[in-house]
C-alpha cells in the first residue's frame, strides 16, 4: 500500500490547485481531505469507489471525496474548475489532458518526487501510456 499512498500523494502534489494546507498536512502527517475527479460508467464508478475505500482504510489520515463528472462534460468542467483555481487535488486524466494542464501551469512536474523516492519510473507501466506523459 505504500506505493498506492505514494501515487495519491504524488497526484495531489502534482496539482497546482492543491492548497498549501493540504500540502502541509500531507508532509507533516496531519489529516487531509483530497478531492478526486473522475468520469465513468456505473460499473467503473463502483470500481473507483472500492479502490478509494481500500486506500482510505489503509490510510486513515487521508479522506478522499470522489467528484464524478459525466464524460461529455469532463473537460469543460475541469477547465472551469482550473480557471477558478478550485480544481480537484487528484484528477483522472488522459495523456493529452495532462500535457495541456501542465503546459498551462496547472500541474507540477512529478520528476522531483519520483527521483526523491527513487522509484523505477517504468516498472509495471505500459510504454504507450508513459509516452504520452514524457513531456511532464
Amino acid at each position: 500500500m505504500k506505493s498506492l499512498r505514494f501515487l495519491v500523494l504524488i497526484l495531489a502534489i502534482g496539482s497546482v490547485s492543491c492548497g498549501n494546507e493540504t500540502l502541509e498536512a500531507l508532509s507533516t502527517g496531519g489529516k487531509v481531505t483530497l478531492k478526486f475527479s473522475t468520469w465513468g460508467s456505473p460499473e467503473e464508478m463502483t470500481i473507483n469507489r472500492r479502490i478509494v475505500a481500500a486506500f482510505m482504510e489503509a490510510n486513515p489520515d487521508i479522506h478522499v471525496e470522489i467528484m464524478h463528472i459525466p464524460v461529455a462534460q469532463y473537460n469543460t468542467k475541469l477547465q472551469i474548475l482550473n480557471a477558478a483555481r478550485v480544481a480537484p487535488d487528484v484528477m483522472w486524466l488522459t495523456a493529452w489532458q495532462a500535457v495541456a494542464l501542465y503546459e498551462n501551469g496547472r500541474l507540477r512536474s512529478l520528476r522531483p518526487f519520483i527521483e526523491e523516492e527513487r522509484l523505477p519510473p517504468r516498472r509495471g507501466l505500459i510504454s504507450q501510456v508513459l509516452q504520452g506523459f514524457v513531456q511532464l
